[in-house]
C-alpha cells in the first residue's frame, strides 16, 4: 500500500510537467505560476511529514496509510472525472 501511494504521489508530481504546455495554454499560466503549482506538491509533502510521523507512532503505519490512501484515491477519482 505504501509503495502504491508513493507511486501515485510521484505520478501527480510528474504529471504537471508532462501536461505543462496544455496547462500553460488552457489556464493562461506564466512559467512562474506553473513552477509555483509544481512547488505546491513539495510544500504540501513537507508540511505533512511531522503529522504523519506522529500518526505512524500513535496509531501505526497500516491505519495511517490506509486512511490517507482513501483521501488520495478520492482525489485521483475527482481528478479523473473533471471535464473543464
Amino acid at each position: 500500500m505504501l509503495v502504491a501511494t508513493t507511486s501515485l504521489s510521484q505520478f501527480f508530481r510528474a504529471s504537471t510537467n508532462v501536461i505543462a504546455p496544455e496547462l500553460i495554454r488552457d489556464l493562461s499560466l506564466t512559467p512562474e505560476m506553473l513552477g509555483f503549482a509544481n512547488a505546491c506538491f513539495f510544500w504540501a509533502l513537507f508540511a505533512i511529514q511531522v503529522p504523519v510521523g506522529l500518526l505512524f507512532d500513535r496509531i501505526g503505519a497500516r491505519l495511517t496509510v490506509a486512511a490517507l490512501a482513501t483521501f488520495a484515491v478520492a482525489g485521483a477519482m475527482l481528478h479523473a472525472v473533471v471535464t473543464t
